[in-house]
């Protein structure tokens, strides 16, 4: 038996239909909290940094033609505030907390602000009169078709404060430049049991005269990380950082910032 439906009820049914498809359709974004007035902006800042993992710990080896990296991003590690020093020494830090601070629909997307992005490049929007470092770090490593490897590691406070401080500038975008984690896996340490390991770390920066930067990077790795007409350095790295900046935020202060960074850097 077929049921006919008057044109006022088809209509009514297929506006409902849409409604429901578009509304399941929605995108889901994340977004950077923008300042919310100029006393915010000048106590903000937009820290940047590209942080890739030496996978088989041979990237700085003479022999070494093609280097072998994954890129870690915020959801890989925590960082903690320096809450006191003594001199250059950091004598105490608290945790820094990885806070959602609300949602936002729109039109078309579901939106998440928060005062940090997980992508390939670490993000973070702290307080500009504070020093901060990474504290802990964890991560997975492919060793096969169907192993894989959790690295977990607290780095030491002075080493990780020392090679890399986290500190940016009032109401300004600073990119701080590209990192490289050498984790060491103490072999006696894994067990039949668990596929945990002990390991050493080794974490420096890629000095802008470094031989590392002459040598092949997976094509995954320059397409993602690195500007395509500005070759694989930091300067690359950190153009890449701001046009992902620019295409997260959309609109606003720190998309504004991205852009006016960006030409400076096209500039020189």
């Amino acid at each position: 038996m077929k049921i006919k439906f008057s044109n006022r009820v088809s209509l009514s049914i297929i506006s409902f239909l849409i409604s429901f498809i578009v509304f399941n359709c929605k995108t889901l974004e994340t977004r950077l909290l923008d300042p919310a007035n100029s006393a915010e902006e000048k106590e903000q800042t937009l820290v940047g940094f590209l942080l890739l993992d030496d996978e088989k710990s041979d990237a700085k080896a003479s022999a070494t033609l093609e280097v072998t990296v994954q890129a870690l991003d915020a959801s890989n590690f925590s960082i903690n505030m320096v809450t006191e020093k003594e001199g250059d020494k950091v004598k105490d830090a608290v945790p820094m907390p990885s806070e959602i601070l609300y949602h936002e629909e729109e039109e078309l997307s579901y939106v998440t602000y928060s005062k940090f992005i997980k992508n390939t490049f670490a993000g973070f929007v702290l307080d500009s009169n504070k020093e901060y470092y990474i504290g802990r770090m964890s991560w997975s490593r492919y060793c096969g078709d169907r192993c894989k490897t959790l690295l977990n590691l607290s780095l030491e406070p002075q080493i990780s404060y020392d090679t890399l401080k986290i500190k940016g500038k009032p109401g300004e975008i600073v990119f701080l430049g590209v990192y490289m984690i050498n984790a060491i896996q103490d072999k006696e340490s894994k067990s039949f049991f668990s596929n945990k390991v002990k390991i050493k770390p080794e974490f420096e920066k890629i000095e802008k005269d470094s031989p590392i930067w002459n040598k092949k990077f997976p094509n995954y790795i320059q397409s993602h990380l690195f500007d395509s007409e500005s070759g694989i350095n930091e300067k690359s790295a950190e153009i890449k950082f701001l046009l992902n900046i620019i295409n997260v935020q959309k609109k606003g202060y720190w998309k504004e910032k991205a852009e006016k960074r960006l030409n400076e850097l096209l500039k020189s």
